[in-house]
């Protein structure tokens, strides 16, 4: 088992502009680049990875609206008093993965309408509630962002070794 060491602040200082971004557009496009200077600039990751692995991440790796058509689904399923077995629990999990990775690059009403990839193999109403998560919608969707922007983040730091900062200065300074 391995595990990182560190500050557990030092990445929510560096990723500060990132977070402004995302909470203040609810457009994971425009903390791109925040966070690729972040991850770069202030976090000492590799420059070419960087490059590659955050833009791959933001793009295939959809937490926050996976984890939003999971639990509308769960909720909607509530709301009508549909208790859902082992198998329904499946579709919710499987069609919120497959949901979430077709919102790629969209947004709003557009990110919305994926909720029926969820809903109807499960026979819940789309119509219905469609107008309520509308009108949810933008208070939930910058937070939708945040953790799609920190995922991509995390994901990228997992893969790539990490900096040895003080190494660095020894190198530089001989």
């Amino acid at each position: 088992m391995w595990r990182r060491v560190g500050s557990l602040t030092k990445p929510f200082f560096a990723l500060k502009e990132t977070i402004i971004i995302a909470l203040g557009t609810g457009n994971s496009l425009a903390c791109l680049p925040a966070s690729l200077s972040a991850m770069h600039e202030e976090l000492g990751y590799d420059k070419e990875a960087v490059d590659l692995l955050i833009p791959l991440a933001f793009t295939m790796c959809r937490i926050g609206p996976t984890l939003y058509f999971a639990t509308a689904t769960l909720f909607v399923a509530q709301l009508y008093g549909i208790s859902l077995d082992l198998e329904a629990m499946g579709i919710v999990v499987l069609g919120s993965i497959l949901a979430g990775m077709a919102t790629a690059g969209s947004s709003g009403i557009v990110l919305l309408s994926m909720l029926s990839i969820v809903l109807v193999p499960l026979d819940l109403p789309v119509d219905a509630v469609l107008i309520l998560f509308i009108s949810i919608d933008p208070l939930i969707g910058p937070f939708r962002v945040l953790i799609i922007a920190h995922t991509a983040c995390a994901i990228t730091t997992v893969i790539l070794p990490k900096p040895d900062i003080e190494t660095e200065i020894i190198l530089v300074a001989k």
